[in-house]
């Protein structure tokens, strides 16, 4: 019997706005935007209409019809309700929500005794101006008091039916915009979180700090959380964080700072001259650092590390963290234009500014400019307006004017998100432990004894690679393997990836294993399955020590059989974390922020084992080495450009390429992302007896999900 219509709209004629929009899914409506609801009566019977403003504030206004309590509408016919501008009265509040109750009934009621005064506000109602069973109850809940209990109210007959409908707006703030001058190192942004920004002398632009919420009304442009820190299992490690000091409320939408400038000065961004961000969290000593991802449009990449905060907070509640960003990814809009930050905004409140006009006539939030004189005055004020700017506009001194300082589309800048880091200490369960699956696919690890050796016939191992642990290898590998073979245990080694190194790991499951019983008369053969890193620990225990002696087959996925040059570049890390925040991996969340923490460039024992120069290569690969243990080896080609991330292109916009001269498939040829084909076929140099390597389409967090793999270890145990 009754619909809406509701747009979004800057500028509008008499009956209808010039440029509206349907309002967004969610309600969101950006700063200097306004309402405009259409409400139609599609029955065939005259309707008596009012419409209500709910306010974040607990006020109740009616705001249409301005000086009669209901509007009548005749069947088939329409009303508009304009200049419907809520505004977010809070300055630590991004957003404030606000409701428009529309209610319709069959005779002439009035609802004026739902009015309520905002907080603090004084008060005052009238009685219900009419008759009837919903009038009389109305004005007996409201005055009738203590006697409430006693109110009689006669049956509603059908012709006294009534119904509503409702439209719930959330007004998001003015985002805060500020200039970074050439020349001018430090820049107090302040807002709730007291943001400071040390930038290189040489960069310029504006800085916006705005909320993903900002985005989120927009579905040309969208922006969420990066995919891989957007799942359960990171949530207790990395939690976004909000600009607004209402950041521990639900729902709070995490904060983006947006800087615009041009190519060239986000080049000047590097590790010898950082741009530094501090500011000031809540005191929780369980925030090990901040964290900082950016996004281009289209990728997400690690840019920063927590560094100390030079300052402390003025608030006792609070800490004062630093994040240093040593390199940001170019937009492909910025990267086309190569020009400077200053073009027409498309988001923010300048826009709205230049084109929405001050009546003088103070407007209530979430009230609507009523009137049919005040509409009229309105819109001719307006349009006067108009011409009057575009009379006085001088197209010589055009090119001479100031550029502005609104934001260009956001596609031309590079937005950054904060993350808050969380860990303690790496979990404590590591070494040789025997693993079984739940029926809900949860493996359940135990302790394994020489019993368990000695009574099984034919056993299984599986290892991870660095920073993982074998739990989600475990979940995807073991039911396959069981399926392939009959094994009858199966058994998990993890082993610590930053401060050990890939021989000390080696040394430490070889001997794990013999005390089990491994090696004698009593042990059963042994296959160990490993992927990445773990592929060197079992070649450690094969080649280096004496687990030829009791090991049958070593399956490895994604070997860095003669290491990987991202390794030997100090790169390896950054590049793995670019990986899983554009898709999630088998990376351990923890162990990700604690190397965020001490220093994800920096080289640990477990990496510079991996380098192509690194000793454990020259002994691994020593052609006198006469061990013969059956090798099988899958490498994954990441050869498709048209998946969901186009890794050369998103390898190429990070430092990586600025830092090594060289694309992806220039550092290792044909790849899986981390490890080239050419180190997984490197064992021995290529002469390892017996020697079985598989070149299948998938990247290096594929191996078990990808058809291909799984076909071809299924053929290898055929």
């Amino acid at each position: 019997a009754l619909s809406l219509e509701v747009q979004s709209y800057t500028r509008a004629s008499f009956t209808e706005p010039k440029d509206g929009e349907p309002l967004h899914r969610d309600g969101l409506l950006p700063p200097g935007r306004k309402i405009w609801i259409t409400v139609r009566n599609n029955s065939a019977e005259n309707l008596y209409v009012t419409v209500f403003a709910l306010s974040s504030n607990y006020g109740i206004r009616r705001v249409y019809p301005e000086r009669a309590p209901y509007q009548l509408v005749s069947p088939g016919k329409a009303f508009f309700v304009n200049n419907i501008e809520p505004v977010v009265m809070d300055p630590g509040a991004e957003s404030e929500t606000e409701i428009y109750k529309v209610f319709a009934t069959r005779v002439p009621t009035s609802f004026d005794v739902l009015e309520l005064p905002e907080l603090n506000e004084p008060g005052g109602a009238e009685q219900t101006r009419a008759f009837g069973p919903l009038a009389e109850l109305l004005n007996g809940i409201r005055y009738d008091g203590p006697r409430v209990r006693n109110l009689m109210v006669q049956r509603d007959d059908t012709h006294d039916r009534w119904i509503t409908k409702q439209v719930t707006v959330k007004a998001l703030s003015k985002q805060e915009e500020f200039l970074l001058p050439q020349g001018q190192n430090r820049i107090n942004v302040g807002t709730d979180l007291d943001i400071t920004v040390e930038k290189p002398a040489g960069l310029g632009g504006l800085l916006v700090v705005s909320s993903l919420s900002h985005f989120a009304w927009d579905p040309t442009d969208p922006i969420t959380l990066p995919p891989g820190l957007s799942s359960p299992e990171a949530a207790p490690f990395f939690q976004p964080l909000s600009f607004s000091r209402k950041a521990g409320a639900a729902g709070a939408s995490p904060g983006v700072l947006v800087l615009d400038t041009s190519a060239d000065q986000l080049a000047t961004i590097s590790e010898e001259s950082p741009l530094r961000i501090a500011l000031s969290v809540e005191n929780d000593p369980d925030i090990a650092g901040i964290a900082a991802v950016a996004f281009d449009g289209e990728y997400y990449y690690m840019v920063g590390h927590p560094t100390d905060a030079q300052n402390l907070s003025q608030d006792g509640d609070r800490r004062r963290m630093a994040v240093e960003i040593t390199h940001l990814p170019i937009p492909d809009a910025a990267a086309a234009e190569s020009g400077s930050a200053g073009a027409r905004q498309r988001f923010g409140s300048n826009e709205a500014e230049e084109t929405t006009v001050d009546t003088g006539h103070g407007t209530a939030p979430g009230r609507g400019k009523g009137g049919l004189f005040r509409r009229l005055i309105n819109f001719f004020q307006e349009e006067w307006r108009m011409a009057e700017a575009a009379a006085r506009k001088d197209p010589a001194t055009e090119e001479d004017a100031e550029p502005e300082t609104s934001v260009r589309d956001a596609k031309h800048a590079v937005r950054v998100l904060f993350y808050k880091l969380f860990y303690q200490k790496l979990p404590p369960d590591l070494g040789l432990r025997q693993v079984r699956m739940e029926a809900g696919g949860t493996p359940v690890y135990s302790k394994v004894t020489a019993r368990d050796v000695a009574q099984a016939r034919r056993a299984l191992l599986i290892t991870h690679g660095f920073g993982s642990s074998t739990e989600k290898l475990v979940q995807r590998a073991l039911p396959v393997l069981k399926e392939l073979d009959e094994y009858d245990l199966a058994l998990a080694f993890d082993y610590e990836t930053i401060n050990t190194s890939i021989r000390e790991s080696g040394l430490l499951m070889t001997a794990q294993l013999r005390r089990l019983g491994f090696g004698t008369d009593k042990g059963p053969p042994l296959d160990i399955f490993c992927h990445s890193m773990g592929t060197q620990v079992a070649r450690v225990c094969v080649e280096m020590e004496s687990g030829h002696q009791f090991v049958e087959r070593v399956i490895m996925v994604g070997a860095h059989n003669t290491g990987t040059a991202l390794a030997e570049s100090h790169r390896l890390i950054p590049w793995l974390a670019t990986i899983i925040l554009n898709q999630a991996g088998l990376m351990d969340y923890e162990l990700l922020a604690q190397l965020l923490v001490i220093g994800i460039s920096r080289l640990t024992n477990g990496i510079q084992d991996l380098a192509p120069s690194a000793e454990l290569y020259q002994k691994l690969n020593d052609p006198r080495n006469e061990v013969n243990v059956k090798y099988y080896i899958q490498i994954g080609v990441n050869s498709g450009m048209d998946g969901p991330v186009n890794w050369r292109k998103l390898f190429s916009k990070t430092e990586l390429t600025r830092i090594l001269d060289k694309g992806l498939d220039q550092v290792l040829g044909p790849n899986d992302l981390l490890v080239g084909v050419a180190s997984a076929r490197g064992v021995r140099g290529g002469n390892w007896p017996g020697l079985q390597v598989d070149v299948i389409g998938c990247h290096h967090f594929e191996y078990f999900y990808a058809k291909e793999s799984l076909e071809a270890l299924r053929r290898q145990f055929e």
